[in-house]
């Protein structure tokens, strides 16, 4: 018979598949996600300086953006040295019109660690990463500052009584601390965001 076998005629099918030139696949239209650059140093700088002279504005004790300024400046200068730098910089310009106090050093050395914490939290500021580093470091800024007050300032009997009755008198302050390390993070690493998005939006409609 000259009728093909089904063995014979899968063989053919497959020869002739195969044969077949590729299918071109269409560009994709969606950008790459890529890992999240620095923001550029001029804009990280005004938003660090903008937030130390925040300071100047009337506030309720300990809501300042000064914490926040330092996870901040850590998070989105892309050197150390800059971040370090500039942070304790513009502290130091909104301390001379403010006044400085014996305190200052060490509130300094908490605005670094709150640098080094911002490093972990690197440009993609992920919202875990930021709610975690302001938690951590609003809580090493009360507890360091107010052991230093207890231990310095002649207000509190040098005793467990006197430790306790200091923290529990500035239960306020870490509210205020946290309240306003939240809103602030939320403000400074909100406008990268915003440019980022800015940014992507003109360079798509230039594609």
């Amino acid at each position: 018979s000259l009728t093909p076998q089904p063995s014979a005629l899968l063989q053919y099918a497959i020869l002739i598949d195969a044969q077949k030139p590729p299918r071109p696949r269409m560009p994709s239209t969606r950008p790459a996600r890529a890992r999240p650059d620095f923001p550029p140093f001029a804009l990280a700088a005004v938003i660090i300086l903008l937030a130390a002279l925040a300071r100047l504005l009337p506030h309720p004790p300990n809501f300042t953006p000064i914490e926040a300024m330092a996870l901040f400046g850590g998070a989105m200068l892309s050197r150390r040295s800059w971040a370090i730098g500039i942070t304790l910089g513009a502290m130091l310009l909104s301390d001379l019109i403010l006044g400085l106090h014996a305190l200052q050093p060490l509130v300094y050395a908490c605005l670094l660690v709150g640098v080094l914490i911002g490093g972990w939290i690197g440009p993609a500021a992920r919202a875990g990463r930021v709610a975690g580093g302001a938690l951590a470091s609003g809580m090493f800024f009360w507890i360091v500052t107010n052991l230093a007050v207890w231990a310095t300032s002649g207000m509190y009997p040098l005793d467990g009584a006197g430790l306790a009755l200091c923290f529990e008198l500035a239960l306020p302050f870490l509210r205020n601390s946290l309240a306003a390390l939240a809103l602030y993070s939320l403000i400074l690493f909100g406008a990268v965001h915003l440019y980022r998005r800015w940014v992507d939006r003109g360079a798509l409609s230039r594609v």
